[in-house]
């Protein structure tokens, strides 16, 4: 009888506890169930429980070094729930501690990674056989918050045919066509259009009997924007090519000038000096009109009698016979000046001129 009121008393104590009986551990000795946890996203809900084991209950848990990333909580709870919404990224160490009914205590040291949200992903929901008859294929669109619209591509295999590419709900902006054999969908709509993060269905078929299998889609084949045209996965898809540059003109051979020497200056002969007699005084005015003096030459035939056989008004002044100056009449004002071939030329008084051997019109000295 003892021992069956021994024996009750015990499985009692074991139902009461809560707690499960570890083999090798005493059943006093308590321990934190969940070893590590997951990584949170900035601006998302997170919850991750602790857990318990042995010991006995109630429990509380507590946060004994470092901290928890802003806007999670430790709940003090049987269970050690953090949960919360984190508001900054980064790796957060921090050691909680576990206490029983029997005040027996475990630590256990954590580190949590809050990362940014992931960027927008895009994927086919692709059947594991090939497409015989007409099938919607859904394309899924994860972390799509803050996609706006974007474009995706596939190459169309052989035997393949697109019928149609549609909206889960509503009616957004869907655009599509194939050309040589590429499929391309431009759309433009925000997340409530999904359902279960579906947002499109692409409507194909087969024209083989076998069937065809439809290619995946990857990030090389969709560019996903928000609502500022701002890309946010993917490749590049919406940016028009830049147009080519055109060729520059090839370059013409470069030829060496020749290098030009400074010119050396002319040797100019020295200016002969000016005969003081035939320079005239300075403040004689100018005989006015033109007057032409009749040029004479010199007789080639030497003067016997070494006579001077200059003729008058070359270089001297005629003479009257009596020694006088033989004055020119200037012409009246308002007259015309006198022909010089009318002008008779005064005799030489020194060398007067046979009467009958007159001067030769050429100014020279006639014969003796």
């Amino acid at each position: 009888m003892r021992n069956w009121i021994l024996g009750a008393s015990l499985v009692l104590m074991v139902a009461c506890s809560g707690a499960e009986n570890t083999a090798g551990l005493p059943k006093d000795t308590v321990r934190i169930g969940n070893p590590s946890l997951g990584t949170a996203i900035v601006g998302e809900n997170y919850s991750a429980s602790l857990g318990v084991l042995g010991g006995v209950s109630p429990y509380i848990f507590t946060v004994v070094d470092g901290k928890l990333p802003a806007g999670l909580n430790l709940s003090t709870g049987d269970r050690g729930t953090i949960s919360g919404t984190p508001t900054e990224k980064g790796a957060f160490t921090f050691t909680v501690q576990v206490t029983d009914a029997n005040l027996s205590t475990k630590i256990q040291k954590y580190t949590l990674s809050v990362t940014d949200k992931p960027p927008p992903e895009m994927s086919f929901e692709l059947p594991g056989t090939p497409v015989k008859s007409s099938t919607r294929i859904p394309v899924v669109i994860k972390n799509a918050e803050k996609v706006a619209g974007g474009r995706f591509t596939m190459s169309v295999p052989e035997g393949l045919v697109v019928k149609n590419v549609l909206p889960v709900t509503g009616k957004p902006l869907v655009i599509w066509n194939v050309k040589n054999n590429i499929l391309t969908v431009d759309f433009a709509f925000t997340q409530k259009f999904f359902r279960d993060n579906k947002a499109l269905f692409l409507e194909v078929e087969s024209s083989k009997e076998a069937g065809v299998f439809v290619p995946a889609l990857t990030s090389s084949n969709y560019d996903l924007r928000d609502g500022a045209s701002k890309k946010l996965a993917g490749t590049d898809l919406l940016t028009p090519a830049p147009k080519p540059k055109p060729a520059d003109p090839p370059a013409s051979p470069k030829t060496e000038q020749p290098k030009q020497e400074p010119a050396k200056p002319a040797n100019t002969p020295p200016a002969e000096p000016t005969d003081p007699e035939q320079t005239p005084p300075s403040g004689t005015e100018a005989p006015t009109g033109n007057p032409t003096t009749p040029e004479t030459t010199e007789n080639p035939t030497e003067n016997p009698e070494g006579t001077d056989q200059t003729a008058p008004g070359e270089g001297e002044t005629p003479e009257n016979p009596d020694g006088s100056v033989q004055e020119t009449p200037s012409p009246e004002p308002g007259t015309e000046n006198p022909d010089p071939s009318d002008t008779e030329i005064p005799e030489n008084p020194e060398n007067p001129q046979n009467p009958e051997n007159p001067e030769p019109s050429d100014g020279s000295q006639g014969q003796p």
